[in-house]
């Protein structure tokens, strides 16, 4: 086995392990969080991976997932960005979710990947995991009346307000992954000279 395979055989069990000590026994409020959807997706892009039934090049999915689910919750979530009280108060699987998985993959991504990068269109089509997270969230969010983030919240963030958000984290989204995938396939290049 591989020093490569190993790290992810290793991140993805202590992910898998965080998941399961996050599940609260109520799916459809678990869901309702990305933290929780996005890692379940990475967790299920890790297995493929693992297995082969995924290329690995589509870690930057998983990359992308990870690190906007790190900034917003570092960025909007936390109160004065208090990112050390934060994982030593909290319980061990946040910190797993929260901060080990997207960087730990970004290393990866960066010195472990060998796979040529997908093409840029790519980018549009993983799209598809935070629109269908967002329907999701506003359709449970207005049948039950608990959203899962104040800016998904259109009763207490107004309309606009929401719209400007969610058009802000999917800008986000999308130039993280056109960043990873410049430099990527610019080192890739490099590498093959």
């Amino acid at each position: 086995m591989t020093l490569k395979k190993a790290f992810r055989i290793g991140l993805t069990v202590i992910l898998g392990l965080a998941l399961i000590q996050a599940y609260d026994g109520e799916p459809l409020l678990f869901f309702n969080y990305f933290t929780n959807t996005g890692n379940v997706i990475i967790f299920v892009l890790m297995l493929g991976i693992l297995f082969k039934y995924i290329p690995e090049k589509h870690i930057i999915l998983g990359v992308m997932i990870g690190l906007v689910i790190n900034i917003v919750y570092v960025n909007l979530l936390i109160d004065d960005y208090a990112i050390f009280s934060d994982i030593v108060d909290s319980a061990w699987q946040w910190g797993v979710l929260h901060y080990l998985v997207p960087y730990v993959l970004l290393i990866d991504f960066i010195f472990g990947v060998q796979d040529a990068m997908p093409k840029f269109r790519t980018l549009i089509i993983y799209l598809v995991i935070p629109v269908t997270y967002l329907i999701y969230a506003f359709i449970y969010g207005t049948q039950t009346g608990t959203y899962a983030y104040f800016f998904l919240d259109i009763p207490l963030t107004g309309l606009t307000g929401v719209i400007l958000y969610i058009l802000g984290i999917i800008a986000f989204y999308l130039a993280l992954g056109s960043t990873l995938l410049y430099f990527k396939t610019k080192a890739e290049k490099k590498r093959l000279r």
